[in-house]
């Protein structure tokens, strides 16, 4: 009895040495406690199928093909590895970001979230050790509450809404740099959705025979008529006056120029000089008189013989 009971001791202190993912030897051994008290087993639910084209796409794609890899403490590769080193290896090789070694500097790295702030592809951590204020496994969450991890039974998914990880749970978050990818992938792909949208509305319109509508050219406006439109013929000159038919013109006579009076003397104290005799003035010969002078010489006789007449 006594014999069976030190096998059975010493079976168990081996388990709990070979099962759990701990940042330390010491945390080892608990991880056995926690694959009891849990389920711990692979989720039956299936995967929903990722899209490479996207960050978090390439990162769950890269974290599903570990699943059934053995756990191994410290183990970094596809031979056996531990819940960080998944961590690591799964952000190096699908983003090409490095990550610390171990879970409690893993979530010291991460920007904190609540859960119902996680994306896929963000992380969530567990402190399953003997100090519940130490983290000591993390898992990558994968949306639908449920993540992927480094368990005892090797690589799985599993349940995060199960008693054992809802008393353990530690807190989560995501890291920055993925989180930049995703925004700015978001953004194109919203943009290619929109080109996309465009080219099949021009393929359906092309199948119709119906092109898209042009915008419309408006015409150019006309100029406004001229209000005080200048004259493009030269005006008519005033006719000239004709003399009457059959009428000579009458000659020119001249007049002798009037002498000049003499003006009366100013009160002065000298004696006033009295003026020299203006001589008449001879006549000038003239030219030959033109039709505006013989008109004008007509126009004064007329005057000159009213006058004498009256």
């Amino acid at each position: 009895m006594t014999r069976h009971f030190l096998f059975s001791l010493l079976l168990l202190s081996a388990m709990s040495v070979l099962v759990g993912c701990k940042s330390s030897r010491q945390a080892a051994s608990a991880s056995g406690w926690e694959q009891k008290a849990s389920p711990g087993r692979p989720s039956d639910r299936p995967l929903p199928v990722p899209d490479k084209s996207l960050p978090s796409g390439r990162l769950i794609a890269e974290a599903e093909s570990w699943l059934g890899v053995p756990y191994k403490y410290g183990g970094n590769d596809r031979k056996g590895v531990d819940c960080s080193g998944l961590v690591l290896q799964v952000y190096r090789q699908a983003l090409n970001i490095s990550m610390p070694r171990n879970s409690k500097a893993q979530k010291d790295f991460c920007t904190p979230a609540k859960t119902s702030e996680l994306l896929p592809g963000d992380l969530v951590f567990f402190a399953t050790g003997r100090d519940r204020s130490r983290v000591s496994h993390v898992g990558i969450y994968l949306g639908d509450n449920r993540m992927i991890h480094a368990s005892t039974n090797g690589v799985v998914v599993s349940d995060i809404t199960v008693p054992y990880y809802t008393r353990t749970f530690a807190g989560a978050g995501f890291v920055g740099q993925y989180r930049a990818m995703i925004d700015d992938a978001g953004r194109r792909k919203h943009d290619d959705n929109l080109a996309m949208a465009d080219r099949k509305t021009k393929k359906k319109e092309k199948a119709k025979g119906k092109p898209r509508p042009e915008p419309e050219s408006r015409p150019a406006p006309k100029p406004e008529p001229d209000p005080c439109p200048e004259p493009t013929e030269p005006l008519n000159p005033a006719p000239a006056m004709e003399e009457p038919a059959g009428r000579a013109p009458e000659p020119v006579t001249t007049q002798p120029a009037a002498p000049v009076p003499a003006s009366e003397p100013r009160p002065a104290a000298e004696p006033a000089v009295s003026p020299l005799p203006v001589a008449a003035a001879t006549a000038q010969p003239q030219a030959e008189p033109t039709t505006e002078d013989a008109r004008r010489a007509v126009r004064s006789n007329l005057k000159e013989k009213k006058l004498n007449q009256q």
